[in-house]
């Protein structure tokens, strides 16, 4: 009877201690690997759609506040030399 009961107090307590321990490592393990995976992921994803994003705004903008100048400044000059 001693044994028996032993045994299952034992198993019980022991399961009970081994599950929450393992859920507990095994979430602290998960979790880091996971924020540390969706960091590395979200971060290097982020970044090249905001320098694409960025880069062909900026070169966009530059490209026609450029143009536009440079005509303006161009078609100013030929007008003086013209008159």
């Amino acid at each position: 009877v001693y044994a028996k009961v032993y045994t299952r107090v034992y198993v019980w307590v022991y399961a009970k201690v081994y599950t929450r321990a393992y859920v507990w490592v095994y979430a602290k393990v998960y979790a880091r690997v996971y924020v540390w995976v969706y960091a590395k992921v979200y971060t290097r994803f982020y970044v090249c759609v905001y320098a694409k994003v960025y880069t062909r705004s900026y070169v966009c903008i530059y490209a026609k506040v450029y143009t536009r100048s440079y005509v303006w400044v161009y078609g100013k000059m030929n007008n003086r030399w013209c008159l």
